[in-house]
């Protein structure tokens, strides 16, 4: 996939597994005067706010998969294709396509030279080739059901969520550098620090 931006223009992907950290780590480099940008976000948006989006869940799943007040009702939706794969793949196919060209067209109107892009599915999408290096946050699927069910979920919703993805260990492998997220904030900062540092050498 070809980069519609140059190559002077700095873009890290970041990715990772669910309740690993990926909004910490996107809150810390925004904290370092980077431009940075969440397709979680974008995708929350979407459902929110687009009549078309709404439009097609809730002829897909019905009318009550959207809100009162308009927008579809992602609780319910969640729980509908996480115990289905094929209506979750229905679900991507919607909003991958209209996420991928939202944060496409940010990172390219940005006047910003270094940007992060959070980016949940991004092996799973082959989007490896779009960003100057990969950063993956991990932690231990024990630490991924404390955190899930401290928000709500139950464990068979939190493993489904989990096992919907590819498992981070192989994101790690796949990635250019990973961060481990099983301690506290300061152990994870500190990685960041390291990871910086090499722009910073480079002059990048």
């Amino acid at each position: 996939m070809e980069k519609p931006w140059e190559d002077d223009k700095l873009v890290v992907g970041l990715t990772g597994g669910i309740a690993c950290g990926k909004s910490t780590v996107l809150q810390f480099f925004e904290g370092r005067d980077w431009e940075t940008i969440s397709a979680d976000d974008i995708a929350a948006n979407l459902l929110a706010d687009d009549h078309a989006v709404a439009e097609a869940v809730a002829k897909k799943f019905g009318g009550d998969a959207l809100l009162p007040e308009g927008g579809v009702d992602k609780r319910k939706v969640a729980a509908v294709v996480f115990s289905d794969s094929s209506k979750r793949r229905w679900l991507e196919q919607l909003i991958h396509p209209l996420v991928h060209e939202e944060w496409i067209s940010q990172v390219s109107r940005s006047v910003r030279t270094r940007h992060l892009v959070e980016i949940p599915l991004l092996f799973e999408n082959h989007l490896e080739s779009l960003f100057s290096c990969i950063l993956t946050v991990f932690c231990s699927q024990k630490k991924q059901l404390e955190r899930l069910t401290s928000k709500g979920m139950t464990i068979e919703e939190s493993n489904a969520r989990i096992e919907a993805q590819m498992p981070v260990w192989e994101k790690v492998e796949r990635s250019d550098t990973s961060f481990h997220n099983d301690g506290d904030l300061d152990h994870l900062e500190a990685q960041l620090n390291v990871f910086l540092q090499r722009f910073e050498k480079s002059g990048d």
